[in-house]
């Protein structure tokens, strides 16, 4: 047959010259309806393609319209620059290998909880029995992307090196390192801050074996609003003092709320105290300490005691 492959051409077998007419037709390339790559065609070879638009200008799409490149060096990437036009205002480059704070834990390309700890799980300060490190084989006890402990707290780990990235910010494509902070034309803007406190602190304890017992402590986490919604995924920190010590951390679930626990604390220690520390979220996000505050009247929102049971 005279079929070749490609969708967007016309087949047919020519008898006169014992051949086949593979036509390229246009008509066969659907409209995606965008404005910025220009009209589809169809490639004989590559099938159906667009040629682009907006040559030497940058383009925006939401309004369909090509906009002439400037550049007003004010350090923020607007319409009608991109990184070729105006490297001052607009970053752009390549990327190989390992990108540090994405979330990927990119053994592939030389990552592992030493160089990169927000990306790769480690345990590095631990009795050395359960000490270990996710990534290419540096800390101690390095593990591999097999690990299940290395995909533990919502990161991925992956031992395939990752590709080359180009990036271009003002190309309309958010790649590479760019985010809202350094390209919002390309990502988007930044989310709106949020200012939030602490909103209640509950506390229970429970006995334990050979004269200890526990102490656990729920931490609710307001916004600002009014009235005050739940703040999801907040990390919480904090610290015992006055019958126990060491820190804890949690992060908050849908209702706004997690706990720090703590154990084997001396039956001769009637009380102990937690404290917050801090309460994280995003990036320009702010902790309100003024603001803590307990309904139950409990806790003054920053520090409760938890009575021994």
């Amino acid at each position: 047959g005279c079929d070749d492959g490609v969708g967007c051409t016309d087949d047919s077998c020519n008898e006169t010259t014992d051949s086949c007419d593979n036509v390229a037709n246009n008509a066969n390339c659907a409209d995606d309806g965008l404005f910025c790559n220009g009209s589809e065609y169809c490639d004989p070879v590559t099938d159906c393609s667009s040629a682009g638009n907006c040559f030497g200008q940058s383009c925006d799409e939401v309004n369909d319209v090509c906009v002439p490149l400037t550049c007003d060096n004010d350090g923020v990437c607007e319409t009608g620059e991109d990184c070729d036009s105006c490297p001052a205002d607009c970053i752009g480059g390549s990327t190989t290998g390992a990108v540090c704070g994405n979330g990927v834990c990119e053994a592939g390309d030389g990552e592992d909880c030493a160089s990169c700890p927000a990306d790769c799980n480690g345990l590095q300060n631990r009795q050395p029995s359960n000490r270990f490190c996710c990534g290419d084989g540096d800390g101690q006890n390095p593990v591999s992307c097999g690990d299940s402990r290395c995909s533990a707290g919502g990161l991925t780990c992956t031992d395939t090196p990752q590709p080359q990235i180009d990036y271009c910010c003002g190309d309309l494509t958010c790649e590479g390192p760019e985010d809202s902070s350094s390209c919002e034309i390309d990502c988007g803007p930044l989310p709106p801050t949020v200012t939030m406190h602490v909103g209640d602190l509950d506390a229970t304890s429970a006995p334990a074996p050979r004269n200890r017992w526990s102490a656990t402590v729920t931490v609710t986490v307001h916004d600002d609003g009014e009235p005050h919604a739940s703040v999801v995924g907040a990390t919480v920190t904090g610290s015992w003092s006055a019958g126990a010590t060491g820190s804890g951390s949690c992060t908050t679930t849908g209702a706004g709320q997690c706990s720090i626990a703590k154990g084997n604390i001396r039956g001769n220690s009637p009380s102990a105290t937690f404290s917050v520390t801090d309460v994280t979220l995003g990036p320009g996000d702010i902790y309100d300490v003024g603001a803590n505050h307990d309904p139950d009247v409990d806790s003054d929102g920053t520090s409760i005691t938890v009575l021994q049971p």
